[in-house]
């Protein structure tokens, strides 16, 4: 499996309709929209995101298509749109970099229209699986990745899948469902996502977040499994499914 089955788990999840207003909250340089757009031609799409950049790459890939606005904001100062204008709201790894997840909860039902649905899907990273012959060693790396608050990050929750259901419909806004999928890898190679993460280990090792010698024992294992066939990595991700409840 690769990243992007996630992505097929996670929007496969909206229902789409003609006509109906989108709204992506951290979309990054625009990939999900985009390839919504491909699928809904009669529809329109926003995008937000707190990196300039990000939006400036989704503007360039949208090339002036009408359907598509994009915006740089920070959404944990609210949402900059209408009472009940989005037929669906969805995010993916959002939730627990925002402090004030409640808030943003009521935003969410606020620009939804009645009945509107949401989408919400978090990587746990606490379910970081790698093969290894010192488990202690792997037990240190992934809770230590897990628990490491990145620059851009305003809060950091590694356990925010599981807490979905807890916060989304906890709050009594919204009533929906969890499911959840489990993305596996055998190649530790480039651009896979189990091998992404372990060059993610080196860079905390660089900040001595992480001890070196931990690192440099762990990626030659890593090195040497998948040299044999024998790599095996695996993350869970959950998203929550739901509908607007109330007007």
């Amino acid at each position: 499996m690769e990243k992007k089955d996630l992505k097929t788990f996670v929007l496969g999840k909206l229902e789409l309709r003609e006509g109906m207003r989108v709204l992506d909250l951290g979309c990054g340089p625009g990939g999900d929209l985009l390839a919504l757009g491909k699928r809904l031609r009669d529809a329109s799409y926003d995008g937000v995101d707190a990196s300039a950049a990000a939006i400036a790459e989704a503007e360039a890939a949208a090339a002036g298509d009408g359907r598509f606005r994009f915006r740089t904001m920070d959404i944990s100062a609210g949402l900059p749109f209408e009472d009940g204008c989005f037929d669906a709201v969805y995010s993916i790894n959002l939730l627990e970099c925002i402090v004030d997840k409640a808030a943003l909860l009521r935003e969410i039902h606020r620009v939804l229209k009645p009945g509107g649905q949401t989408v919400m899907a978090h990587l746990d990273f606490d379910t970081q699986l790698f093969d290894g012959t010192d488990k202690a060693r792997v037990r240190r790396l992934v809770q230590a990745y897990s628990d490491w608050q990145q620059a851009w990050m305003d809060d950091c929750d590694a356990w925010m899948g599981r807490r979905l259901w807890k916060h989304v419909n906890g709050s009594g806004l919204f009533d929906g469902a969890v499911d959840a999928f489990v993305l596996t890898d055998t190649r530790f190679e480039p651009g896979r996502y189990g091998y992404d993460r372990a060059m993610d280990f080196g860079a905390m090792a660089k900040r001595g977040l992480v001890a070196e010698a931990d690192y440099a024992a762990f990626l030659q294992e890593q090195q040497a499994l998948g040299e044999a066939g024998r790599f095996f990595y695996s993350i869970t991700m959950f998203a929550y499914d739901g509908r607007k409840k109330g007007g």
